[in-house]
């Protein structure tokens, strides 16, 4: 069986049957065409205004999205931020490119190739005449319209089909009216506003001229488990999640240029195989608040925090800032390289401060070098070249950023590359390093 989109690394997601939301659904195949009574609140307006964002993606000869996730799990006082990017490409009626997380999909018009970086393996296979949701890995348990989650692959590779099934899983639905409309990079926004059947709360924002979504929040601090669902220990309490994904831009008929988009090629250091192995990555073990040896329940706290850092030969006995990026995991990794080398001038003076980047196996040393010398990057950069510290540091998406005390043991974790992150980095090192 194909494993859902990095459940190596977000075992809770394929818990709580949010996976579908990554990348728009990779993996994630709907697995049904049922139907049921309607939501609560369908009101013709609704029901035309999602009919018309369905056709919109139906009709697409081309699609384009540069998808970025915000995700905060929370269990019990323990709250992880993750901000990862993720995107879609999609030419009809067989190329795609879906990044997300630690998987890749990539379709050329003649061959589908589908990565697990976390298992070190990929299968291709001939390309479909026409792609279907079945094509991108079936067999995966949850998620997507079948429990009533957005699912923009299905949008686009099954149009109008998925209305009724998607309205089944639904219990409430409604448009939210504001003063001035929402407006998202600029775009009035429709708000559709809905509740599940299994207690997730939904909110789409469709752009009022084209259309498309173009942003969908949603909020599974109250989700259930769905009937015939995967089976989990009842003991273990389920962690909870708010997801922000923001689609825009968003690139509909525009077509591709001819070259890269949709390139195959052969994964470094990984292995083609015919099936992925049917394995799951044991649960990140959430430390107790108490455990945190004093640093108490505080925004961002890693299931790491407090706990000593996996070892790593080349890291100093100094203070430290720990970056994990790749090539090949969107443009936010650039944008981290060059974060931490600023942070490396920045404490360039002192002896105690010291920065290291590590990229994963799959990237090949003539793009490092690419990379660090267009970013004009100067600190120690390593390969994780057996996947080893990517699992010892429970890497939850990449650019991640951790800050290290000089007993090795971890203070400081963030996922993303945001504006604000550099300030928030300094400040951590700040509070550690030598007076």
């Amino acid at each position: 069986m194909i494993a859902p989109l990095d459940t190596w690394i977000f075992r809770s997601w394929r818990i709580l049957g949010l996976l579908a939301i990554i990348a728009g659904g990779l993996l994630l195949p709907s697995t049904s065409e049922g139907q049921g009574r309607q939501p609560r609140g369908l009101s013709p307006e609704i029901e035309g205004l999602l009919q018309r964002m369905l056709g919109v993606y139906a009709k697409a000869t081309s699609y384009r999205d540069d998808g970025r996730l915000s995700i905060q799990q929370f269990k019990g006082r323990i709250r992880q931020l993750t901000r990862m990017p993720s995107s879609v490409a999609f030419e009809r009626p067989n190329k795609i490119r879906i990044i997300g997380g630690g998987q890749t999909a990539t379709s050329d018009g003649s061959r589908l190739q589908i990565v697990l970086d976390g298992l070190r393996q990929y299968t291709e296979t001939p390309a479909p005449e026409t792609l279907s949701m079945k094509d991108l890995g079936a067999g995966a348990p949850g998620a997507g319209v079948d429990e009533g989650y957005p699912e923009v692959l299905a949008f686009l590779l099954r149009g109008e089909r998925v209305f009724d099934e998607w309205m089944s899983h639904i219990a409430s639905i409604e448009i939210v009216d504001y003063p001035e409309p929402k407006t998202i990079t600029g775009r009035p926004c429709h708000v559709v506003y809905y509740e599940t059947k299994y207690k997730a709360k939904i909110s789409l924002y469709i752009d009022q001229e084209t259309s498309i979504l173009l942003r969908f929040d949603v909020d599974g601090t109250e989700a259930q488990l769905p009937a015939g669902g995967p089976q989990r220990d009842p003991s273990i309490p389920l962690p909870t999640l708010r997801v922000a994904c923001q689609l825009d831009p968003v690139i509909i008929d525009q077509g591709f240029d001819q070259g890269e988009e949709f390139a195959i090629t052969v994964p470094a250091g990984m292995r083609r195989v015919e099936r992925f192995r049917d394995e799951m990555m044991p649960e990140a073990n959430f430390p107790d608040p108490g455990d945190s040896e004093g640093l108490g329940p505080s925004p961002g706290v890693h299931p790491l925090q407090g706990k000593p850092a996996p070892s790593i030969a080349d890291l100093e006995d100094k203070t430290s800032l720990v970056l994990f990026w790749s090539t090949k995991a969107g443009p936010g990794n650039l944008i981290a390289v060059a974060l931490a080398q600023r942070i490396a001038d920045h404490f360039t003076e002192d002896p105690d401060v010291t920065v290291l980047g590590i990229t994963t196996q799959t990237d090949t040393q003539d793009a490092i070098d690419g990379v660090l010398q267009a970013k004009k990057a100067t600190f120690k950069n390593i390969s994780d070249a057996d996947g080893a510290l990517l699992r010892g540091f429970q890497i939850s998406g990449l650019p991640t950023f951790y800050v290290l005390d000089r007993d090795r043991k971890i203070r400081h974790a963030v996922s993303g590359a945001e504006a604000t992150l550099e300030s928030e980095l300094r400040e951590k090192i700040d509070e550690l390093r030598q007076p």
